[in-house]
């Protein structure tokens, strides 16, 4: 594995849910962890039973790796791609969490979606230079569960197995996105869970397991719009 796929793959996983952010923020610069390469990074995670950091530990993380894959600011991912999932992760976590409890589970979805994540000053835009939703297909004769992977800048990568099951939010029937067994080492201890909260619109939020703890962390909120946005009207 080359140090620049080790890089990827960890900022990668830092997008989904962060479950490197410790092991990355103890060493004096991220090329320096990355040089290790992934697997001392999921050796160092083990032996540490990382759990998440604070805000103040995982936001400098975060800039350093929007810098080292194309720069700080904001992109126009929401402007080019129109779409309901930006527009709901924006609104306060008090009212997504409402939202969330009051919508059922509904069918588990298919096909590719758009999708749009807020870690607080890093919004959907800024996220977006990282992770652009999730693509789900059905069970076929290599998974023996509806299963999906993430749009990344890197291409389509980091599976799970989908599922209904409890939810951690209210522990009332969600769909499951579980990666125990996620073809991605690093990205084994993340939990994501979501409910169809209109037609085609997925709210999820992100977990991370945590080995001190023996529990899962909620670390962001998530949307999903399966609906394609309509081509704009031309121009006269």
């Amino acid at each position: 594995m080359t140090t620049q796929h080790s890089i990827r793959t960890a900022a990668v996983c830092l997008a989904l849910a962060l479950p490197a952010s410790v092991a990355l923020a103890e060493t004096p610069s991220i090329a320096q962890q990355a040089q290790k390469g992934l697997e001392s990074v999921i050796g160092d995670l083990t032996q540490r039973g990382a759990s998440v950091p604070g805000m103040e530990t995982v936001g400098p993380i975060i800039s350093s790796l929007l810098e080292l894959f194309g720069g700080n600011e904001p992109t126009d991912y929401c402007k080019k791609n129109p779409n309901r999932a930006c527009a709901l992760v924006e609104k306060p976590l008090s009212e997504l969490d409402a939202m969330y409890r009051g919508a059922k589970a509904g069918p588990i979805p298919t096909g590719e979606s758009l999708g749009a994540a807020n870690l607080g000053s890093f919004g959907p835009d800024r996220l977006a230079r990282f992770w652009q939703g999730k693509t789900f297909r059905p069970a076929d004769a290599k998974h023996p569960k509806p299963w999906l992977d993430n749009k990344t800048f890197d291409g389509n990568m980091v599976s799970a197995e989908v599922e209904y099951g409890e939810s951690l939010v209210d522990h009332q029937t969600s769909i499951i996105l579980d990666y125990t067994n996620s073809d991605i080492r690093l990205a084994r201890g993340i939990r994501d869970e979501i409910r169809e909260v209109a037609p085609g619109l997925y709210l999820g939020f992100a977990y991370q397991w945590s080995p001190i703890k023996r529990s899962y962390n909620r670390v962001l909120p998530f949307a999903l719009d399966f609906n394609k946005p309509a081509a704009p009207a031309p121009q006269k």
